[in-house]
């Protein structure tokens, strides 16, 4: 490098015009629904990142304590400093121009702890599952970029993976809604509709008309209760052996085989 040729000037930033009406006229419902959200609480990272020591952006430690009790849903200060070192190993290190060093990314460990006060946990397992949420989320961004390659030939490897990391996504945020009691249901109603049409029998050039559930004539009715189906079919009786007043009847002589025998 040439330390005597002067150094290039840096373009000026764009000229940004006025918002258009349109714009102006939605600014109140936006600061509504802006001061409607909970404010999630910020973090600093103070040291090397070997021994970092996590303080509040500002000077009220009480405020920001309480803060981070309803962003995780728990007053165990143990587990709040474990989620935030946690999240913390998930942030690449960026140039500290002031310190002269690196330092953990503070823009993506902010954010990574806004995702998990987003979902509102209520215990110390929904909060433990919002995190891992984040996690999911992170790495399938960065392999989503890896897999694109800036547009240019895909990798499909990093692609594949993030394709899973996607689906992993959702199903953590149907877990989410069945820790919060929220599980999505799906419910099946099952109705028994009574079908009969007629029959008719012959019986000595007379007609008799039975009713039997096979055909379309009755239907849209629904069945409460089991129904027999009564056949109208003549009753056919053995006929009654032959046998005088008072008398038993005759007994079959039978072989030694238990046969019956040829002679009356």
């Amino acid at each position: 490098m040439d330390a005597g040729e002067p150094r290039k000037r840096r373009r000026k930033d764009r000229s940004r015009p006025e918002p258009s009406d349109i714009l102006k006229a939605g600014k109140a419902s936006a600061r509504a629904f802006a001061d409607s959200l909970p404010i999630n609480p910020g973090v600093m990272g103070e040291g090397r990142a070997d021994c970092l020591t996590v303080v509040p952006p500002h000077s009220d430690i009480d405020l920001w304590e309480l803060q981070l009790v309803q962003a995780f849903g728990t007053r165990s200060g143990s587990l709040l400093q474990t989620f935030l070192i946690q999240l913390s190993k998930l942030c690449p290190q960026a140039w500290d121009e002031d310190a002269r060093e690196w330092k953990i990314d503070e823009t993506e460990w902010n954010a990574l702890l806004a995702l998990v006060a987003e979902h509102q946990p209520e215990n110390s397992a929904q909060a433990a599952l919002a995190a891992q949420m984040a996690a999911t989320h992170m790495l399938m961004m960065k392999l989503s970029a890896q897999g694109l390659n800036r547009g240019h030939t895909v990798y499909h490897h990093d692609a594949a993976l993030a394709s899973k990391l996607a689906r992993t996504f959702a199903i953590q945020c149907d877990a989410m809604q069945a820790l919060k009691g929220k599980s999505r249901t799906a419910n099946q109603s099952i109705h028994v509709h009574k079908e009969t049409h007629q029959h008719v029998h012959h019986h000595g050039g007379g007609a008799e008309f039975g009713r039997q559930s096979h055909g379309p004539a009755e239907s849209g009715r629904t069945i409460e209760a089991s129904e027999a189906v009564w056949s109208e079919e003549p009753r056919r009786d053995a006929l009654p052996s032959p046998r005088r007043e008072g008398q038993e009847p005759m007994p079959v002589p039978r072989g030694k085989s238990g046969r019956a025998s040829g002679r009356a």
